[in-house]
């Protein structure tokens, strides 16, 4: 089983229709430098009429992969099981409370939540709603089920337990939700 992520900066000025091609293109490198390193090389990366990413078929079987970006910073990740993956900026603006998208029985669960601990959270739900294909229109169905831990958490979404690995980038948090052991997760760079 191959599960990898890479990781890449998005330099310049974000803002406009030129913030948002630099971005896209950067994160086209990042989805071929994942596939290179799993060993496979291109792989025509495609998505459904809903925007989510559709399996590849290959003579070596099937691959999954995922892509999320977040202002100055893009991830992917090539994977011989389903995986979703997430990142955002420690420095955003706003994060909203936990409340805004946990229940009362989740809100217990993670007890005292900072907002680097609520964006951690937030993004690894939208890794788990991501590798299910559906995006945030099922966030309130995402729940956590188990006290998260610093570098995982589990969540419940659709009648599954989903672990999601935490890491941190620089001042990004990046979540993959993968079936394979979470503990193998590292995360390559996209070579400049």
């Amino acid at each position: 089983m191959t599960l990898v992520v890479v990781q890449a900066g998005v330099d310049g000025d974000l803002r406009g229709r030129q913030g948002v091609a630099r971005t896209r293109s950067r994160g086209r490198e990042a989805l071929r430098h994942a596939a290179e390193l799993a060993s496979h090389g291109p792989l025509p990366f495609r998505v459904s009429g809903a925007g989510a990413p559709l399996a590849v078929e290959t003579p070596d079987g099937r691959w999954y992969w995922s892509l999320a970006n977040t202002r100055g910073r893009v991830v992917a990740a090539v994977s011989s099981a389903p995986v979703g993956v997430d990142v955002e900026s420690l420095d955003r603006p706003r994060i909203a409370p936990a409340r805004a998208f946990c229940d009362e029985a989740e809100l217990r669960l993670i007890g005292n939540a900072d907002p680097a601990r609520t964006l951690a959270l937030w993004t690894a739900k939208e890794a788990v709603l991501k590798k299910a294909g559906c995006g945030i229109a099922e966030l309130r169905e995402c729940r956590v089920a188990r006290r998260p831990r610093p570098a995982r958490v589990v969540l419940e979404h659709r009648g599954r337990l989903h672990r999601v690995t935490l890491l941190r980038v620089e001042r990004h948090v990046v979540a993959v939700a993968s079936d394979l052991d979470p503990r193998a997760v590292e995360i390559a760079e996209v070579p400049r």
